[in-house]
C-alpha cells in the first residue's frame, strides 16, 4: 500500500474514533440517582427512538431538557423498545409500555441497565 494511502486512511480512522467517543462523552453517566450508574446511555434525540436490547434488563427514559426520569420498564432479551414522543407513547415490540403526554421539543435520552444473572429465556423441569 502506497505511503500516501496508509496516511490517508490513518486520517480517517482518526478523525472516526474522534466522532465515536465525542458521542459517548456527550452521552455521559446517568444525571440522577433514580438511574442506577450500572445504565448505559444507547440513544438520544427528540424525535423517535429505537432500541432492539441483546440482554434482558430495564429501559429509562430520561428527560434531558427537565432533568428528570420519565419512567422505566423492564425488557426481554432481542425486544424492540421505541419512543414516539409526537405521539406520546412508547412500546415493546408494538405493544404500549407508556401512554402518557411527552413535552414536545424535548431532548430524550434512554438508558439500558442489562439484567444480570437472569435469563430472559424459561427453561422446562425434567
Amino acid at each position: 500500500m502506497p505511503p500516501r494511502r496508509i496516511m490517508n486512511l490513518t486520517a480517517t480512522l482518526a478523525v472516526a474514533t474522534c466522532m465515536f467517543v465525542g458521542c459517548t462523552q456527550h452521552l455521559g453517566p446517568a444525571p440522577t440517582s433514580d438511574i442506577p450508574k450500572s445504565a448505559l446511555p444507547v440513544k438520544e434525540g427528540s424525535e423517535r427512538l429505537f432500541f432492539q436490547t441483546v440482554d434482558a434488563g430495564t429501559i429509562y427514559v430520561f428527560d434531558i431538557d427537565t432533568v428528570s426520569l420519565l419512567f422505566s420498564t423492564p425488557i426481554d432479551r432481542g425486544q424492540r423498545f421505541v419512543l414516539e414522543p409526537a405521539h406520546n407513547r412508547a412500546t415493546i415490540e408494538g405493544k404500549p409500555v407508556y401512554e402518557k403526554p411527552l413535552p414536545k421539543e424535548h431532548t430524550f435520552r434512554i438508558y439500558f441497565e442489562p439484567r444480570v444473572g437472569a435469563s430472559s429465556t424459561t427453561q422446562e423441569s425434567s
